[in-house]
């Protein structure tokens, strides 16, 4: 059981990192259409 509580914060962080993810690469993606 503790086992599962774990996993859920863990894929909480995840989830977080994915959507600051694409933010971050569409903005590298728009530098490098301007240049």
């Amino acid at each position: 059981m503790e086992e599962g509580g774990e996993k859920n914060p863990h894929q909480m962080i995840l989830k977080k990192t994915i959507v600051v993810d694409p933010t971050l690469l569409e903005e590298k993606t728009t530098e490098t259409v301007h240049t």
